[in-house]
């Protein structure tokens, strides 16, 4: 999800195994498609073995998956002398915990390059869980101290099923203040064309609600539990999402449902929104020049930085430059 960092960081958290780098997140770059990751950092002389990564976790699709790609769109902006420095892309198995794809490849200062790598679809499992990530490893740097620049304008894993499966974020729900408040989605009416399989779901920074479910065109839950919504911590992230997930979409169907927002689960005072959605596979969205989120106020020197990554990390392998840029 947000494979373009278009507006902000939202799904993207950040790892690194020294605190010389960190995670930012910029509005905009040079012939970048709108806003950029970069992770930052003064790297110490005598360096080795240094690394930061950005990453997400999904779930594995239940169709059978066909084929898998990752395209990595970088740039070196500015690295330490006498310096070693890798780009990589992994997908780490949680339920394995362990990486089950990997590559890297030599990262040189210039303008942004193109990485397009096939994944072997093999390795995922219907229904599991895993993290997809990439960032940046510093080999060696030696005898100086310098600077560590490396930008991220796209980062996406594609996963091509049998069946025209497809998840996307519908709407974005923002608290502001400091109340925690409470939220769940009824369906109320609906227009199914066809006989699609659809999961409407709530979700915030951690967990995911039971969902909304339409199987072969019949509806089968009426409604989502209730998940706790609450401010976000960092202005990158959203305090919760209306998540569709859909297969076998033959038209558009439309659904027509209601967002009960309240101040205790089932009771306090509660507020009602309607909600209504057209599920249909989305169109490719086309890039510009990012604003972020509103209010959001950038470092001058490197950007807003990117929230920490608190499960168990994936790690790079060493380095083997076993891929070539293109583009």
């Amino acid at each position: 999800m947000n494979p373009d960092f278009y507006s902000d960081a939202d799904y993207w958290y950040c790892y690194n195994n020294t605190p010389d780098l960190s995670c930012y997140w910029l509005s905009s770059d040079t012939r970048a498609s709108g806003g950029v990751v970069s992770i930052y950092g003064n790297i110490p002389a005598n360096s080795f073995g240094l690394y930061a990564e950005i990453l997400q976790s999904f779930i594995a699709p239940n169709s059978p998956v066909v084929s898998v790609n990752t395209t990595i769109r970088y740039r070196l902006a500015d690295r330490p002398l006498l310096s070693s420095i890798y780009g990589f892309v992994g997908v780490y198995d949680v339920h394995q915990a362990q990486t089950v794809w990997y590559s890297n490849w030599s990262a040189q200062i210039g303008t942004y390059r193109n990485v397009s790598l096939n994944v072997d679809p093999t390795i995922f499992q219907p229904g599991k869980t895993y993290i997809f990530y990439t960032g940046v490893y510093v080999d060696y740097s030696l005898f100086l101290s310098g600077t560590l620049d490396y930008r991220i304008d796209y980062a996406q894993l594609t996963i091509v099923t049998t069946d025209r499966t497809y998840s996307n974020v519908a709407l974005r729900v923002n608290v502001t203040d400091a109340t925690t408040y409470y939220a769940r989605l009824k369906l109320d009416n609906y227009d199914i064309q066809g006989s699609p399989d659809i999961n409407v779901t709530l979700e915030n920074s951690t967990t995911s609600s039971t969902p909304i479910r339409i199987e072969n065109g019949a509806p089968i839950s009426l409604q989502t539990s209730w998940i706790r919504i609450t401010a976000p911590t960092n202005p990158l992230y959203t305090s919760g999402k209306v998540r569709v997930s859909a297969s076998k979409t033959t038209g558009n169907t439309t659904l027509n449902l209601t967002l009960e927002y309240c101040s205790q689960p089932s009771s306090g005072v509660c507020v009602y929104y309607p909600v209504n959605l057209i599920v249909d596979p989305p169109q490719q969205a086309s890039g510009g020049l990012s604003r972020g989120p509103a209010g959001l106020q950038e470092d001058a020197l490197h950007g807003v930085e990117i929230s920490p990554w608190t499960g168990i990390p994936p790690k790079p392998a060493l380095p083997t430059d076993n891929s070539t840029p293109s583009g």
